[in-house]
């Protein structure tokens, strides 16, 4: 799931529009909200894992994906917040969270 929201995230923000970025968030919202089998423990990790992410955005390095080279390549001042704002619809609860934040 981590991956795949780090994609749509990305696609989203290459569109450029606030419509697109809205429509992300919405949709997301929409089907945690219904029968999704992610139980709030996978979704609590998937959360701090995009946190996690999102406070490591500015690091140079070998990309091992695809998806990894496109989020270099956006607005990172847009990226940031939107990872954010995911994670806390994936788990409100673990917002307040302090992040871990490696040290490359």
């Amino acid at each position: 799931m981590e991956r795949s929201i780090y994609a749509l995230t990305t696609l989203a923000l290459a569109e450029g529009t606030d419509m697109d970025i809205n429509l992300l968030k919405s949709t997301l919202t929409r089907r945690l909200e219904e029968e999704t089998g992610l139980n709030q423990e996978e979704r609590d990790r998937t959360a701090r894992n995009i946190r996690r992410r999102a406070a490591n955005l500015y690091r140079e390095g070998h990309w091992a994906s695809k998806i990894e080279m496109a989020m270099s390549q956006q607005n990172q001042n847009k990226l940031k917040p939107l990872l954010e704002d995911i994670a806390n619809i994936l788990s409100p609860d673990t917002a307040a969270e302090p992040v871990n934040v490696r040290v490359m």
